[in-house]
């Protein structure tokens, strides 16, 4: 065989795939499906689906432990009116993100929520007891969570 013939068989043996290639590292898995569940909340709480947002938000954040997804998840509660757990998860949020970019919508969320707590009574599962829903207005401002997860 000439050099020549050589050098292409071997360039052809290193392009075919190996049968014995790694398939793609389960955490690679796992934060593909956290990124499509973060997907299906943002998409479900942009239409006003505020139950199914938090259900996906709360399955990307178990997948991922990605503190980002604590502000998603208390914009969600946050226009559910489930203040105590809004408040939860919006100073768990600053707390793994000191220099969030949104702090300061975060610490005006915290400080509106705080003061509607003293005035309206919540029941044993922290939400609201209060059924008006003019509350929700001034949650405009969350209505944009991070664009990544």
């Amino acid at each position: 065989m000439t050099r020549r013939a050589i050098t292409v068989c071997l360039l052809l043996a290193a392009s075919v795939p190996r049968a014995d290639a790694q398939p793609a590292a389960p955490e690679d898995a796992t934060q593909e499906e956290a990124r499509s569940l973060f997907h299906a909340g943002r998409a479900a709480f942009d239409v006003g689906r505020y139950d199914a947002a938090l259900r996906y938000f709360e399955q990307s954040y178990e997948l991922s432990g990605r503190p980002v997804l604590l502000f998603n998840l208390g914009a969600a509660h946050d226009r559910l009116q489930h203040n105590e757990r809004a408040l939860e998860r919006y100073r768990a949020y600053l707390a793994a993100m000191p220099d969030a970019p949104n702090r300061e919508l975060v610490e005006r969320r915290i400080a509106f929520l705080t003061a509607r707590l003293v005035e309206t009574p919540t029941d044993q599962s922290g939400t609201s007891s209060s059924s008006d829903p003019s509350s929700a207005s001034n949650t405009r401002d969350a209505d944009a969570p991070p664009s990544s997860a």
